[in-house]
């Protein structure tokens, strides 16, 4: 039998339980903490869909999410040496 969840609260829920312990943890003095995310490329659709998710993270208190976007020519270009060089 199929059980039925509710995401959104499940979602909620956790972020709640994050907040709390990032909270307790810069309270203690442990600093606070943080998301760096590499988007290789310049694909618009997956610029959306990790600025979605990043922004999914900096709602929680104390949490900072920076977005670098390396260039697509450039990895491609260290892509194609270390594939030739591995060859």
């Amino acid at each position: 039998m199929a059980t039925k969840i509710d995401g959104t609260k499940i979602a909620r829920d956790i972020r709640s339980r994050v907040a709390q312990e990032v909270a307790s943890s810069v309270a203690s003095g442990a600093g606070v903490p943080g998301l760096a995310t590499i988007l290789v490329g310049d694909d618009p659709v997956g610029i959306v869909v990790v600025g979605h998710r990043g922004g999914r993270l900096t709602p929680v208190p104390g949490c900072v999410g920076p977005m670098t976007i390396a260039p697509l020519m450039v990895n491609t270009q260290r892509g194609a040496a270390w594939a030739k060089h591995s060859a």
